[in-house]
């Protein structure tokens, strides 16, 4: 049995939506996330105590339907301005539509407007792939990856720093695709593993990767990976240092999401330094190993240059919020 398989419906449905608040926790900066649920609320109901006890990251989390009742606020009680965001629980976008008409919501920006089944339906398309995907993420933390590629700006670039075998690169085109996103995908690496370390990772014993290591990947191999699963058309691959690929990739271009894996603190302090220069209000950035003292050197580095929203939302996975 796959991990993904041992999730049983519940626990499955309360993680993705977990991962979901605690990135909007990060995007709009809030201590206690204050959460609307309207329409048809019982697969909520059924794992909100989960939700609302993460200790991490507060949620108050609130009902509204057509009829009030013990636990349900009615549509006429719902008052926008008191919640930082609104679930939208309905089977289709037209139910989605006319329920967010009800509530006073349509064509508004704030708050934050999430269509849950939308989300659900796309984090867990996207892993429907048969066979296993090459990728260092668990499902935790690709759960993580999408609900950040869901909250992020819906124009400009992609960037995956850090290829290995491309699998999470597959995870990612595949989900813009059940998101109906078109977002152009930048995937950053060397294919030749991890360049040399520079003074700033051997500041702590034992946490250092040597030239070379993570080299069981080749270009050819993940390109004909990206084939196999039918998203080389939407992947640009740039090889070699991040640093030397990544200003002539963006070329002035606001990105809108990067992951960044590279393990090291030279590679992660460039992407932080070069995507800082190319953001825009809402980028989101995700950096994996961040227990590795260099790669934390290289983003406290980047948050004394600018402040960026910084939390921790799964093991050693920090995702930076530019405002």
């Amino acid at each position: 049995m796959s991990e993904l398989d041992s999730l049983a419906g519940n626990a499955l449905l309360a993680s993705i939506t977990r991962m979901a608040l605690r990135v909007l926790s990060v995007k709009l900066s809030t201590p206690t996330l204050r959460v609307a649920a309207i329409g048809d609320l019982s697969p909520l109901s059924r794992v909100a105590e989960i939700l609302t006890s993460d200790s991490q990251f507060p949620v108050q989390l609130k009902y509204f339907g057509a009829e009030s009742s013990q636990y349900v606020k009615s549509y006429a009680e719902f008052s926008p301005q008191a919640f930082d965001c609104v679930l939208v629980i309905a089977e289709d976008l037209n139910a989605e539509n006319r329920l967010l008409g009800q509530v006073g919501l349509a064509d508004k920006t704030s708050p934050q407007i999430v269509r849950w089944q939308k989300y659900l339906r796309g984090a867990l398309g996207a892993l429907q792939i048969p066979g296993p995907l090459p990728t260092c993420l668990n499902y935790e933390k690709l759960f993580a990856l999408s609900a950040a590629l869901f909250f992020a700006p819906s124009s400009g670039p992609v960037l995956e720093c850090g290829v290995f075998q491309g699998g999470t690169t597959v995870f990612l085109a595949r989900l813009q695709r059940e998101l109906g996103l078109s977002r152009e995908i930048l995937a950053f690496d060397t294919f030749q593993g991890l360049p040399a370390p520079v003074k700033q990772d051997f500041e702590v014993p034992g946490e250092t990767y040597p030239a070379g290591f993570f080299g069981e990947t080749s270009l050819d191999g993940v390109l004909k990976l990206y084939e196999q699963h039918t998203v080389r058309q939407d992947i640009r691959v740039c090889q070699g240092l991040v640093g030397d690929t990544l200003p002539l990739a963006l070329q002035g271009k606001a990105c809108s999401f990067a992951l960044l894996d590279m393990d090291q603190y030279m590679g992660t302090h460039q992407a932080l330094e070069i995507i800082l220069r190319n953001c825009q209000s809402g980028t989101l950035i995700i950096v994996d190993d961040t227990s590795i003292s260099g790669v934390n050197r290289a983003i406290e580095e980047a948050c004394a240059i600018r402040p960026l929203v910084r939390r921790l939302i799964t093991g050693n996975f920090d995702l930076l919020a530019i405002t």
